[in-house]
């Protein structure tokens, strides 16, 4: 399942912001079911692959920001931040809370539209987004 937004990546100040085709595409990793620990985290047993492109051509160094939600609530330590390696696939090895049911993780493609002055960026914008779920048994 792929998902395609058509975003401006312009700086501010500019009138006619240039666009960017950004596509993030499941490789491997969803569907997984994970057996919980009740007092801990789990690592899920296999690792997530997602391929981030811009118009057939891999991006390479894509910030990725994961969220998890385990049964609707927020999971454990997220929004995760992976950068895609040059083939544009980013390897993500997730974790699980102890809360049994349906998982939801959901990647972003993000990119800085506000440089901090101390710190690497203020604000970020979502480019692209792809959903993909997973299963929390005890």
């Amino acid at each position: 399942m792929a998902v395609s937004f058509l975003a401006s990546s312009g700086c501010s100040g500019t009138s006619e912001p240039e666009p960017v085709w950004a596509t993030l595409t499941h490789v491997s990793g969803d569907n997984q079911t994970v057996t919980v620990n009740p007092v801990g985290l789990t690592d899920f047993p296999a690792l997530v692959l997602v391929h981030l492109d811009s118009l057939g051509t891999p991006l390479a160094g894509g910030e990725l920001r994961v969220a998890i939600q385990m049964s609707g609530a927020p999971g454990p330590n997220g929004p995760y931040p992976f950068t895609t390696g040059a083939d544009g696939t980013a390897s993500m090895q997730l974790v699980a809370s102890n809360i049994p049911g349906p998982v939801s993780i959901i990647v972003s493609y993000v990119k800085c539209v506000k440089p901090g002055f101390f710190v690497d960026c203020d604000q970020w914008k979502t480019i692209t987004t792809l959903g993909l779920s997973a299963l929390a048994v005890r």
